[in-house]
């Protein structure tokens, strides 16, 4: 892998990392179930992400 690749890849760990953390801090704060429901979904989704890039390295 190029040093370009692994800029790429760290970038787009860091990025789904922090949306994982500001999706779960957003969440947290919500009184609206179903906002909070969406929210959580696409932290999950982060989560997934994050763990999908993860496992390819």
């Amino acid at each position: 892998m190029t040093q370009k690749e692994l800029n790429y890849v760290e970038d787009s760990l860091d990025h789904a990392d922090f949306m994982v953390k500001k999706c779960s801090e957003a969440a947290s704060q919500l009184v609206d179930p179903q906002l909070k429901k969406v929210v959580n979904a696409v932290s999950e989704a982060s989560r997934t992400t994050f763990g999908g890039f993860y496992s390819v390295l």
